[in-house]
Protein backbone atom coordinates (compact mmCIF):
# COMPACT_ATOMS: atom_id res chain seq x y z
CA UNK A 1 0.00 0.00 0.00
CA UNK A 2 1.21 3.42 -0.64
CA UNK A 3 2.02 5.63 2.22
CA UNK A 4 -0.61 8.77 2.75
CA UNK A 5 -0.26 11.32 0.59
CA UNK A 6 1.43 9.38 -2.15
CA UNK A 7 -0.42 7.88 -5.77
CA UNK A 8 0.30 4.41 -6.75
CA UNK A 9 3.43 3.95 -9.12
CA UNK A 10 2.88 3.67 -13.42
CA UNK A 11 3.39 0.20 -12.47
CA UNK A 12 0.20 -0.83 -10.83
CA UNK A 13 -1.90 2.27 -12.60
CA UNK A 14 -0.65 0.43 -16.01
CA UNK A 15 -1.77 -3.03 -14.39
CA UNK A 16 -5.28 -1.98 -13.38
CA UNK A 17 -5.50 -0.76 -16.89
CA UNK A 18 -4.96 -3.67 -18.67
CA UNK A 19 -6.77 -5.57 -16.42
CA UNK A 20 -9.59 -3.44 -17.16
CA UNK A 21 -9.40 -3.72 -20.57
CA UNK A 22 -8.76 -7.42 -20.78
CA UNK A 23 -12.29 -8.02 -18.71
CA UNK A 24 -13.81 -5.52 -21.39
CA UNK A 25 -13.03 -7.52 -23.96
CA UNK A 26 -14.43 -10.24 -22.63
CA UNK A 27 -17.42 -9.01 -21.95
CA UNK A 28 -18.21 -7.12 -25.40
CA UNK A 29 -18.87 -9.90 -26.98
CA UNK A 30 -21.83 -12.63 -26.23
CA UNK A 31 -19.12 -15.42 -26.99
CA UNK A 32 -16.85 -14.12 -25.06
CA UNK A 33 -18.88 -13.45 -22.16
CA UNK A 34 -19.96 -17.06 -22.45
CA UNK A 35 -16.29 -18.37 -22.04
CA UNK A 36 -15.24 -15.98 -19.30
CA UNK A 37 -18.56 -16.44 -16.81
CA UNK A 38 -18.13 -20.11 -17.41
CA UNK A 39 -18.57 -21.56 -13.81
CA UNK A 40 -19.28 -18.27 -12.49
CA UNK A 41 -22.85 -18.35 -12.13
CA UNK A 42 -23.02 -15.12 -9.82
CA UNK A 43 -21.84 -13.45 -12.67
CA UNK A 44 -23.36 -15.04 -15.56
CA UNK A 45 -26.97 -14.31 -14.67
CA UNK A 46 -26.49 -10.75 -14.30
CA UNK A 47 -26.11 -10.10 -18.65
CA UNK A 48 -29.78 -11.13 -18.89
CA UNK A 49 -31.09 -9.28 -16.23
CA UNK A 50 -31.02 -6.41 -18.51
CA UNK A 51 -33.82 -6.42 -21.65
CA UNK A 52 -35.20 -8.11 -23.24
CA UNK A 53 -34.66 -10.84 -20.08
CA UNK A 54 -36.81 -8.48 -17.94
CA UNK A 55 -38.68 -10.81 -15.01
CA UNK A 56 -42.63 -10.71 -16.09
CA UNK A 57 -44.72 -10.06 -13.65
CA UNK A 58 -47.57 -12.70 -12.56
CA UNK A 59 -50.50 -12.93 -14.75
CA UNK A 60 -53.23 -12.46 -12.14
CA UNK A 61 -55.83 -14.86 -11.26
CA UNK A 62 -56.35 -18.41 -12.60
CA UNK A 63 -59.49 -17.43 -13.98
CA UNK A 64 -57.70 -15.05 -16.84
CA UNK A 65 -55.53 -18.22 -17.68
CA UNK A 66 -57.51 -19.32 -21.42
CA UNK A 67 -55.26 -20.30 -23.63
CA UNK A 68 -55.09 -23.81 -24.53
CA UNK A 69 -51.40 -24.72 -23.35
CA UNK A 70 -49.70 -27.96 -23.57
CA UNK A 71 -47.71 -29.05 -20.93
CA UNK A 72 -44.76 -31.77 -21.61
CA UNK A 73 -42.63 -33.03 -18.95
CA UNK A 74 -40.03 -35.08 -20.80
CA UNK A 75 -37.60 -38.20 -19.94
CA UNK A 76 -37.92 -40.24 -17.00
CA UNK A 77 -40.48 -39.68 -14.19
CA UNK A 78 -38.89 -38.21 -10.85
CA UNK A 79 -39.89 -36.58 -7.98
CA UNK A 80 -42.67 -38.56 -6.70
CA UNK A 81 -46.38 -38.87 -6.16
CA UNK A 82 -46.10 -35.24 -3.93
CA UNK A 83 -44.25 -33.35 -6.97
CA UNK A 84 -46.66 -34.59 -9.00
CA UNK A 85 -49.55 -33.88 -7.60
CA UNK A 86 -48.06 -30.67 -6.93
CA UNK A 87 -47.95 -30.17 -10.86
CA UNK A 88 -51.26 -31.09 -11.56
CA UNK A 89 -52.76 -29.27 -8.67
CA UNK A 90 -51.39 -25.74 -9.63
CA UNK A 91 -51.73 -25.78 -13.33
CA UNK A 92 -53.78 -23.20 -14.80
CA UNK A 93 -57.01 -23.62 -16.16
CA UNK A 94 -57.60 -25.04 -19.72
CA UNK A 95 -54.29 -26.70 -19.38
CA UNK A 96 -53.20 -30.59 -20.94
CA UNK A 97 -50.18 -33.09 -20.33
CA UNK A 98 -47.99 -35.15 -22.82
CA UNK A 99 -45.70 -37.06 -21.21
CA UNK A 100 -42.31 -37.72 -23.51
CA UNK A 101 -40.56 -40.50 -21.83
CA UNK A 102 -37.65 -42.57 -22.32
CA UNK A 103 -38.65 -46.12 -21.80
CA UNK A 104 -41.89 -47.89 -22.29
CA UNK A 105 -44.42 -48.65 -19.11
CA UNK A 106 -41.99 -47.15 -16.29
CA UNK A 107 -42.88 -48.03 -13.05
CA UNK A 108 -44.04 -44.34 -11.83
CA UNK A 109 -45.83 -43.65 -14.80
CA UNK A 110 -49.55 -44.88 -13.39
CA UNK A 111 -48.56 -42.84 -10.28
CA UNK A 112 -48.19 -39.77 -12.33
CA UNK A 113 -51.51 -40.32 -14.05
CA UNK A 114 -53.25 -40.79 -11.17
CA UNK A 115 -52.48 -37.21 -10.06
CA UNK A 116 -53.73 -35.98 -13.27
CA UNK A 117 -57.11 -37.46 -12.46
CA UNK A 118 -57.77 -36.56 -9.16
CA UNK A 119 -57.18 -32.89 -10.01
CA UNK A 120 -59.39 -33.39 -13.91
CA UNK A 121 -55.98 -32.62 -16.22
CA UNK A 122 -56.81 -34.10 -19.38
CA UNK A 123 -53.53 -36.63 -20.29
CA UNK A 124 -53.45 -36.17 -23.62
CA UNK A 125 -50.90 -38.89 -24.86
CA UNK A 126 -47.99 -40.56 -23.72
CA UNK A 127 -45.09 -40.66 -26.51
CA UNK A 128 -41.93 -42.95 -26.09
CA UNK A 129 -38.52 -41.88 -27.43
CA UNK A 130 -36.61 -45.22 -27.27
CA UNK A 131 -33.87 -43.98 -25.38
CA UNK A 132 -31.20 -45.77 -26.24
CA UNK A 133 -28.36 -47.86 -24.24
CA UNK A 134 -25.44 -47.27 -26.39
CA UNK A 135 -25.37 -43.97 -28.49
CA UNK A 136 -27.57 -40.89 -28.68
CA UNK A 137 -25.22 -40.21 -31.14
CA UNK A 138 -26.43 -43.18 -33.44
CA UNK A 139 -29.97 -42.97 -32.42
CA UNK A 140 -30.59 -39.17 -33.69
CA UNK A 141 -28.51 -40.10 -37.02
CA UNK A 142 -27.29 -36.17 -37.68
CA UNK A 143 -25.26 -36.04 -40.88
CA UNK A 144 -22.62 -34.23 -39.17
CA UNK A 145 -22.01 -36.63 -35.93
CA UNK A 146 -17.82 -35.64 -36.87
CA UNK A 147 -18.40 -32.44 -35.52
CA UNK A 148 -19.65 -33.98 -31.90
CA UNK A 149 -16.70 -36.18 -32.27
CA UNK A 150 -14.24 -33.21 -32.91
CA UNK A 151 -11.02 -33.24 -30.36
CA UNK A 152 -10.06 -30.13 -31.33
CA UNK A 153 -12.28 -28.09 -29.04
CA UNK A 154 -12.18 -27.79 -25.56
CA UNK A 155 -14.09 -30.33 -23.22
CA UNK A 156 -17.59 -29.06 -22.45
CA UNK A 157 -21.31 -29.99 -21.37
CA UNK A 158 -24.06 -29.57 -24.10
CA UNK A 159 -23.26 -32.84 -25.88
CA UNK A 160 -23.59 -34.65 -22.84
CA UNK A 161 -24.13 -38.48 -24.02
CA UNK A 162 -23.33 -37.74 -27.37
CA UNK A 163 -20.00 -36.82 -27.30
CA UNK A 164 -17.57 -38.31 -25.44
CA UNK A 165 -15.64 -35.53 -24.32
CA UNK A 166 -18.92 -33.68 -22.85
CA UNK A 167 -20.37 -34.30 -19.19
CA UNK A 168 -23.22 -34.82 -18.12
CA UNK A 169 -26.75 -35.20 -20.07
CA UNK A 170 -27.08 -31.90 -22.16
CA UNK A 171 -27.15 -34.11 -25.57
CA UNK A 172 -30.41 -36.29 -24.08
CA UNK A 173 -32.02 -32.90 -23.51
CA UNK A 174 -31.37 -31.60 -26.78
CA UNK A 175 -32.63 -35.15 -28.34
CA UNK A 176 -36.16 -34.41 -27.11
CA UNK A 177 -36.05 -31.15 -28.39
CA UNK A 178 -35.27 -32.82 -31.47
CA UNK A 179 -38.21 -35.55 -31.10
CA UNK A 180 -40.89 -33.25 -29.70
CA UNK A 181 -40.24 -30.68 -32.65
CA UNK A 182 -41.77 -33.40 -34.69
CA UNK A 183 -44.76 -34.26 -32.30
CA UNK A 184 -45.34 -30.26 -32.69
CA UNK A 185 -45.61 -30.69 -36.21
CA UNK A 186 -48.02 -33.59 -35.65
CA UNK A 187 -50.19 -31.63 -33.76
CA UNK A 188 -50.35 -29.06 -35.80
CA UNK A 189 -50.85 -25.01 -35.68
CA UNK A 190 -54.57 -24.34 -34.35
CA UNK A 191 -54.93 -27.40 -31.47
CA UNK A 192 -52.88 -25.13 -28.85
CA UNK A 193 -51.81 -21.55 -27.97
CA UNK A 194 -48.95 -21.91 -25.82
CA UNK A 195 -46.42 -25.42 -25.31
CA UNK A 196 -44.11 -25.49 -21.95
CA UNK A 197 -41.28 -27.79 -22.00
CA UNK A 198 -40.54 -28.96 -18.25
CA UNK A 199 -39.30 -31.52 -15.84
CA UNK A 200 -41.29 -34.13 -14.03
CA UNK A 201 -39.65 -33.28 -10.66
CA UNK A 202 -40.32 -29.75 -9.65
CA UNK A 203 -42.43 -29.59 -6.68
CA UNK A 204 -44.90 -26.30 -7.25
CA UNK A 205 -45.42 -23.89 -4.30
CA UNK A 206 -48.22 -21.65 -5.76
CA UNK A 207 -49.77 -21.81 -9.28
CA UNK A 208 -48.95 -21.77 -12.56
CA UNK A 209 -49.46 -18.20 -13.52
CA UNK A 210 -49.06 -18.14 -17.52
CA UNK A 211 -47.51 -14.73 -18.55
CA UNK A 212 -48.98 -12.47 -20.65
CA UNK A 213 -48.58 -11.20 -23.87
CA UNK A 214 -48.20 -14.58 -25.38
CA UNK A 215 -45.92 -12.93 -27.78
CA UNK A 216 -42.88 -14.43 -26.74
CA UNK A 217 -40.92 -17.32 -25.06
CA UNK A 218 -41.06 -17.64 -21.39
CA UNK A 219 -38.20 -19.36 -18.99
CA UNK A 220 -37.91 -20.03 -15.39
CA UNK A 221 -35.87 -16.98 -13.65
CA UNK A 222 -32.24 -18.22 -12.43
CA UNK A 223 -30.27 -21.53 -12.33
CA UNK A 224 -29.02 -19.88 -15.99
CA UNK A 225 -24.99 -20.70 -15.47
CA UNK A 226 -24.09 -18.12 -18.63
CA UNK A 227 -27.50 -18.31 -20.36
CA UNK A 228 -30.77 -19.44 -19.97
CA UNK A 229 -32.04 -22.73 -17.54
CA UNK A 230 -33.15 -25.12 -19.96
CA UNK A 231 -35.72 -27.05 -16.90
CA UNK A 232 -39.01 -24.96 -18.21
CA UNK A 233 -39.97 -23.26 -21.15
CA UNK A 234 -42.83 -21.54 -22.18
CA UNK A 235 -42.96 -21.07 -25.82
CA UNK A 236 -46.08 -19.64 -27.95
CA UNK A 237 -47.29 -22.38 -29.86
CA UNK A 238 -46.16 -20.07 -33.43
CA UNK A 239 -42.70 -19.85 -31.99
CA UNK A 240 -42.45 -24.02 -30.49
CA UNK A 241 -41.14 -24.89 -34.06
CA UNK A 242 -38.15 -22.71 -34.20
CA UNK A 243 -37.38 -22.75 -30.78
CA UNK A 244 -36.88 -26.19 -30.68
CA UNK A 245 -35.16 -26.29 -34.33
CA UNK A 246 -32.09 -25.67 -31.99
CA UNK A 247 -30.95 -29.52 -32.52
CA UNK A 248 -31.20 -29.60 -35.87
CA UNK A 249 -29.28 -26.38 -36.51
CA UNK A 250 -26.43 -27.45 -34.25
CA UNK A 251 -26.55 -31.09 -36.32
CA UNK A 252 -25.60 -28.88 -39.15
CA UNK A 253 -23.81 -25.91 -38.32
CA UNK A 254 -20.38 -24.55 -39.98
CA UNK A 255 -17.26 -24.14 -37.73
CA UNK A 256 -17.49 -20.82 -38.18
CA UNK A 257 -21.07 -20.35 -36.71
CA UNK A 258 -20.38 -22.58 -33.55
CA UNK A 259 -16.85 -21.08 -33.04
CA UNK A 260 -15.77 -17.51 -32.22
CA UNK A 261 -11.93 -15.77 -32.44
CA UNK A 262 -9.90 -15.67 -29.71
CA UNK A 263 -8.26 -12.08 -28.44
CA UNK A 264 -5.45 -11.32 -30.20
CA UNK A 265 -2.15 -10.82 -28.47
CA UNK A 266 -1.68 -11.60 -24.81
CA UNK A 267 -5.50 -11.99 -24.41
CA UNK A 268 -5.59 -14.74 -26.49
CA UNK A 269 -2.64 -16.01 -23.62
CA UNK A 270 -4.34 -15.28 -20.37
CA UNK A 271 -7.28 -16.85 -21.59
CA UNK A 272 -6.05 -19.71 -22.46
CA UNK A 273 -7.66 -19.37 -25.97
CA UNK A 274 -5.95 -21.07 -28.22
CA UNK A 275 -8.04 -24.50 -29.41
CA UNK A 276 -8.68 -24.39 -33.04
CA UNK A 277 -6.85 -22.74 -36.11
CA UNK A 278 -9.77 -21.14 -37.92
CA UNK A 279 -9.63 -19.39 -41.49
CA UNK A 280 -6.13 -17.92 -40.32
CA UNK A 281 -6.73 -17.04 -36.37
CA UNK A 282 -6.87 -19.26 -33.10
CA UNK A 283 -10.88 -20.07 -32.30
CA UNK A 284 -12.88 -21.50 -29.46
CA UNK A 285 -16.40 -22.36 -28.83
CA UNK A 286 -19.39 -20.05 -28.79
CA UNK A 287 -20.89 -21.87 -25.66
CA UNK A 288 -20.01 -24.22 -23.35
CA UNK A 289 -23.35 -25.75 -21.81
CA UNK A 290 -26.75 -26.34 -23.24
CA UNK A 291 -28.09 -22.85 -21.37
CA UNK A 292 -25.66 -21.00 -23.20
CA UNK A 293 -25.94 -22.55 -25.93
CA UNK A 294 -29.76 -21.82 -26.07
CA UNK A 295 -29.10 -18.38 -24.97
CA UNK A 296 -27.26 -17.95 -28.11
CA UNK A 297 -29.88 -20.07 -30.44
CA UNK A 298 -32.71 -17.65 -29.25
CA UNK A 299 -30.57 -14.20 -29.56
CA UNK A 300 -29.23 -15.60 -33.34
CA UNK A 301 -32.67 -16.35 -34.00
CA UNK A 302 -34.56 -13.12 -33.01
CA UNK A 303 -36.76 -14.88 -30.55
CA UNK A 304 -37.82 -12.83 -27.92
CA UNK A 305 -37.55 -14.11 -24.07
CA UNK A 306 -38.23 -12.75 -21.03
CA UNK A 307 -37.87 -14.24 -17.15
CA UNK A 308 -40.91 -15.42 -15.69
CA UNK A 309 -41.24 -15.84 -11.70
CA UNK A 310 -40.24 -19.05 -10.01
CA UNK A 311 -43.16 -20.89 -8.01
CA UNK A 312 -41.07 -24.44 -8.56
CA UNK A 313 -38.11 -25.67 -7.63
CA UNK A 314 -36.65 -29.45 -8.55
CA UNK A 315 -36.57 -31.94 -5.83
CA UNK A 316 -35.01 -35.48 -5.22
CA UNK A 317 -36.38 -38.73 -3.60
CA UNK A 318 -34.01 -40.05 -1.25
CA UNK A 319 -33.83 -43.41 -2.73
CA UNK A 320 -32.70 -45.20 -5.48
CA UNK A 321 -35.50 -44.08 -7.28
CA UNK A 322 -34.10 -41.08 -8.59
CA UNK A 323 -30.78 -40.41 -9.98
CA UNK A 324 -28.99 -37.34 -10.08
CA UNK A 325 -26.23 -36.00 -12.91
CA UNK A 326 -24.99 -33.13 -10.72
CA UNK A 327 -26.75 -32.02 -7.21
CA UNK A 328 -28.01 -35.14 -4.81
CA UNK A 329 -30.47 -32.68 -2.98
CA UNK A 330 -30.23 -31.44 0.74
CA UNK A 331 -32.37 -31.16 3.58
CA UNK A 332 -33.74 -28.01 3.30
CA UNK A 333 -37.48 -27.90 4.19
CA UNK A 334 -38.82 -30.13 7.40
CA UNK A 335 -41.92 -30.89 5.50
CA UNK A 336 -40.32 -31.90 2.45
CA UNK A 337 -37.43 -33.95 5.14
CA UNK A 338 -40.78 -35.79 6.86
CA UNK A 339 -41.65 -37.67 3.96
CA UNK A 340 -37.98 -37.94 2.14
CA UNK A 341 -37.52 -35.39 -0.30
CA UNK A 342 -34.33 -33.52 -0.55
CA UNK A 343 -34.25 -30.03 -2.46
CA UNK A 344 -31.96 -30.30 -5.16
CA UNK A 345 -31.03 -26.66 -6.14
CA UNK A 346 -30.83 -24.25 -2.98
CA UNK A 347 -30.98 -21.20 -4.91
CA UNK A 348 -34.05 -22.72 -6.61
CA UNK A 349 -36.21 -23.13 -3.32
CA UNK A 350 -35.30 -19.26 -1.77
CA UNK A 351 -36.68 -17.86 -5.18
CA UNK A 352 -39.80 -19.93 -5.26
CA UNK A 353 -40.24 -19.02 -1.75
CA UNK A 354 -40.30 -15.68 -2.24
CA UNK A 355 -42.46 -15.50 -5.60
CA UNK A 356 -44.91 -17.13 -3.61
CA UNK A 357 -44.85 -15.25 -0.47
CA UNK A 358 -44.43 -18.50 1.70
CA UNK A 359 -42.29 -19.87 4.55
CA UNK A 360 -41.76 -23.02 3.68
CA UNK A 361 -43.93 -26.03 1.80
CA UNK A 362 -46.08 -26.42 5.47
CA UNK A 363 -47.35 -23.16 5.46
CA UNK A 364 -51.03 -23.08 5.06
CA UNK A 365 -50.75 -21.08 1.43
CA UNK A 366 -48.41 -22.95 0.10
CA UNK A 367 -49.26 -25.19 -2.79
CA UNK A 368 -46.65 -28.38 -2.31
CA UNK A 369 -48.91 -30.94 -0.63
CA UNK A 370 -52.59 -31.82 -0.24
CA UNK A 371 -54.47 -35.00 0.74
CA UNK A 372 -52.74 -37.32 -1.27
CA UNK A 373 -52.86 -40.66 0.54
CA UNK A 374 -55.09 -41.84 -2.44
CA UNK A 375 -52.36 -41.21 -4.94
CA UNK A 376 -49.63 -42.61 -2.85
CA UNK A 377 -51.48 -45.78 -2.83
CA UNK A 378 -50.12 -45.85 -6.50
CA UNK A 379 -46.42 -45.13 -5.83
Amino acid sequence: MPAPGQGLSRGAVATAVVGVFLVCIQLGDPGRHFAWCSGRRDRCDQKFDSPPYTVATRAGSRSRQLDRTLYVPIGRLRGGVEAWCSFARTLPRNSSVALFLGDPNPPDERAFKACLDKYNVPLLTTWYSGEPKESWAEFLDFDRKDWFKNDRLPAAQYLGKISPDHEGTGGILLAYRYLLQKKVREIGPHKFDRLVLTRSDFMYMCPQELPLPNDRIYIVHGEAYGGVTDRHTVFPWGMADVGLNVTSWLAHATDVELTRQCPKGWGRLLWRCRHLWLNGQWATRKFYNLEQLLAYYFEMMGLPVQFMPRVQFLVRRDSAKDSSTWSQGENLDAALNNRRILVKYPEEYAEALQTCGVSNCAAPQASCFDDTSAAAKNK
